[in-house]
Parts: C-alpha cells; structure tokens; sequence
C-alpha cells in the first residue's frame, strides 16, 4: 500500500475535522446518513456523467491503483533509457522501432512511438523565421502549422 495516499487521507480528513470542530461543530453531525449519501452519491453521479461507461466501469481498478500501486523498478526504467539514447546515437532514431516490443509500460512506447514518427515527417517541418520576431518558432507550432495545410503520406 501506498504510505503517501494513506498520509494524505489521513491530513485530508483531520484537517477538514479540525476546522469544522474549531468553528464550533459537532463530528457527529458531519456523519450523518443523509448528508454522506448527497456527497458520495453526487461525487459517483458526476464522475459517471463527465466520463465515459467504460472510465466509469474501472474506478474499482483505480482505486486498487491508488492504495496499493504498480511497483516500478526505476534503475530498469533508467537503465533501458540509457540503452535507448546509445542506439539512437549509434544507429539513429529510426533504429529504435525494434525496441517497441521491448518494453510494456505503456508511457514509454508511446514515447518511442512519437519520436519515430516525428523523425519519419520530419521533412514536414520547414524551418522559417517570421519577419518580425528573430527566434524560430517551436517545433511544436511547426506541426500544428503543417498539419492544417500537408497531408502525411
């Protein structure tokens, strides 16, 4: 289990506790039947009326997440970025697609992804600098730019 959602629901409730018993309130009062079905129902109805049915239909998995999480072995991560920045310096960026597989977190092939694709239309970005400003414009606008007017082959 996660220690830091344990602190912070622990923090959460004492804090709002606290001011509630400081301005002169009873803690019986706020448990009540009626005023916990308005603010659990209302929190479940608005998330369901935000969110798509099959959001809605993983809260469970979510919460599940957030108390007892996915243990991550950051000196992996590390290790398999570095591995990633040699080859692409050794045999470019485009050497990278046989790393997709390699990996199963989700973030990171999708990272990938968009670096080889970038690369791949990388003949889209035109590099121009607008009469009235001295520094390029970032990539970013360049892509947006592009893909108004150029259609990827």
């Amino acid at each position: 289990m996660d220690f830091a959602t344990i602190i912070g629901l622990i923090t959460a409730i004492g804090a709002i506790s606290g001011a509630y018993v400081l301005e002169g309130g009873h803690l019986s009062s706020i448990f009540l039947t009626g005023p916990l079905m308005i603010v659990v129902g209302g929190t479940i109805g608005a998330t369901m009326v935000t969110s798509s049915i099959s959001t809605t239909i993983k809260v469970p998995t979510f919460l599940r997440l957030a108390f007892w999480g996915v243990t991550q072995s950051t000196q992996e991560t590390i290790d398999f970025m570095v591995k990633l920045a040699e080859k692409a310096r050794r045999e470019g960026i485009l050497g990278l697609e046989n790393d997709l597989n390699r990996t199963e977190e989700k973030f990171l092939k999708k990272i990938i992804q968009l670096v080889i694709e970038v690369t791949l239309n990388s003949s889209y970005l035109i590099q121009f600098r607008p009469v009235c400003s001295p520094a390029p414009k970032p990539v970013i606008a360049y892509v947006r730019e592009l893909s108004k007017t150029t259609k990827a082959p």
